[in-house]
This record gives C-alpha cells, structure tokens and sequence, in this order.
C-alpha cells in the first residue's frame, strides 16, 4: 500500500512540474505574440500611408 501511494505522489509532483513548464511557456509566447502583433500593426500602418 505504501509503495502505491508514493508512486501516486511521484506522479502528481511530475504533472505539477510539468504544469508549472508549460505555463512559464506559455507566459513567454503571449509575451513574443504580443510583440509580434504590435510590429504587425505599426508595418500596417507604414502600408498604409
């Protein structure tokens, strides 16, 4: 029973790594989205003078 329940803990700690992973990597995409959305937006308007 013990075994079980550490591998059930080892299990969960790695998800939840892994969850904080992909959230920081998400954060740092939005960030470079959002740069690249406001380059689009200032060579839209370049275009358009």
């Amino acid at each position: 029973m013990k075994k079980k329940h550490g591998d059930h803990y080892l299990k969960e700690q790695r998800a939840k790594t892994e969850l904080a992973r992909v959230n920081r990597e998400l954060k740092r995409l939005k960030g470079q989205i959002a740069a690249l959305e406001e380059r689009k937006s200032k060579l839209i308007a370049e275009l358009g003078r």
